[in-house]
């Protein structure tokens, strides 16, 4: 199974690298929300060798310490980390497959065998080169040093609508289940690649946009404690990070949420990479943009396929190929929503190709070195005494 999912992963990538060879188009419009740009700051040193708390150097543990201190005091208690498309539990669509082909009750066990067989599969294979590691998550909550729960989060990371939605589903589950231990406390949702879309998914939901009044007249058919999962997360403060979202679901207007969005990027102010530079990570991360609108890939049960069309209504068409290469061509980056870092992860290379080593510029943000780095911008950005926490 693993075999395949890697197979469909490298045909995803290739097929962008085809369609992105070619003469970009340049984008006029500036970006119209806020962005800011930094170079990535090691600050103090990872021992990846070692990769716990009492390894580190004395420096690292204050400064994650201290980042503790400035969670808790905006009073955060719950920081869920989710992954993104095609590394996850089922990213081609084979539990509702089985399904659909046999009874439930005789699929547990096996299903549940597929699930860990890929999780571990994508632990040994990627480590912390764009997936959130166990061992990372459980770092990162002591590292803290602050009674402030770190959960990783795991979906089917399928790409198309519906694995999506229910992915959305399950994380208003998840947040609804801890409500009792949270209280009042702030949730902080960091979520690498689609993962984005998922958290934009629950925004819309949430806050009964136009977008997710429409959704829920489709979710309520089937998911009938959903109501009562969004009413227990009304008055749960959360702050979305997304890092390296391409840029595909649209985001409400409201004050129900925060978002803070952090893509790996050089050279131009504000627009993505162009062909010369795919090899090499020139321009920062190709799969922000390679993801875009245009680029799902079909389901793969017709029940499945019946409800993206249905989707497709409310949320777009993603899965267009002519659509694909045009949007890719505009070298979009920066969404229209949310505050906007666009960092130089040093991740370039101006003489030896070093595409695959870093997923085209997407494996950055997860990894042990760049920790300290996304949880100072996240702290600064999202609970320093600049941002008031009354109105939230």
């Amino acid at each position: 199974m693993a075999i395949y999912i890697l197979i469909a992963t490298i045909v995803v990538i290739l097929i962008g690298v085809l369609l992105y060879l070619r003469k970009p188009q340049e984008l006029t419009e500036k970006p119209t929300t806020k962005v800011f740009h930094h170079t990535f700051d090691q600050i103090e040193s990872f021992h990846k060798e070692n990769p716990d708390f009492e390894s580190q150097s004395s420096i690292w543990q204050k400064e994650m310490q201290k980042h503790g201190e400035s969670l808790h005091a905006s009073d955060v208690g719950l920081i869920i980390f989710s992954h993104g498309t095609f590394v996850g539990e089922d990213p081609l669509g084979v539990e509702p497959m089985l399904e659909s082909l046999f009874p439930k009750s005789k699929l547990n066990n096996q299903i549940a065998k597929i699930k860990e067989f890929n999780h571990s599969f994508w632990q040994k294979k990627l480590q912390d080169q764009g997936y959130f590691l166990s061992s990372y998550v459980s770092l990162f909550e002591k590292s803290l040093q602050k009674p402030i729960s770190c959960i990783n989060f795991k979906w089917s990371s399928g790409n198309h609508h519906s694995a999506r939605l229910s992915g959305a589903i399950r994380l208003i589950q998840l947040i609804s289940s801890k409500k009792k231990e949270l209280g009042n406390k702030r949730v902080l949702l960091i979520g690498h690649s689609h993962a984005g879309q998922l958290f934009s998914l629950v925004s819309h939901l949430i806050s009964n946009s136009d977008v997710g009044l429409e959704l829920k007249k489709i979710l309520l058919e089937e998911e009938e404690n959903l109501d009562n999962d969004l009413a227990t997360l009304n008055d749960v403060p959360l702050d979305f990070v997304t890092l390296g979202t391409p840029y595909l679901y649209p985001w409400p207007e409201t004050n129900k949420y925060r978002t803070i969005h952090f893509i790996n990027h050089r050279n131009h102010p504000y627009l993505a990479g162009t062909s010369q530079g795919v090899f090499h990570t020139r321009d920062g991360d190709y799969i922000q943009q390679w993801g875009i609108a245009g680029s799902d890939l079909i389901a793969s049960t017709k029940k499945e396929r019946e409800l993206n069309k249905k989707l497709s209504n409310i949320l777009g068409n993603t899965r267009n190929r002519i659509a694909w290469k045009k949007n890719i061509s505009l070298r979009l980056r920066v969404p229209p929503y949310g505050e906007t870092h666009l960092v130089d992860y040093l991740d370039s290379s101006p003489m030896i190709p070093n595409c695959i080593r870093t997923i085209f510029g997407h494996g950055v943000y997860t990894q042990y070195h760049a920790m300290l780095f996304n949880t100072d911008l996240i702290c600064k950005s999202l609970y320093s005494s600049k941002h008031s926490l009354s109105s939230q």
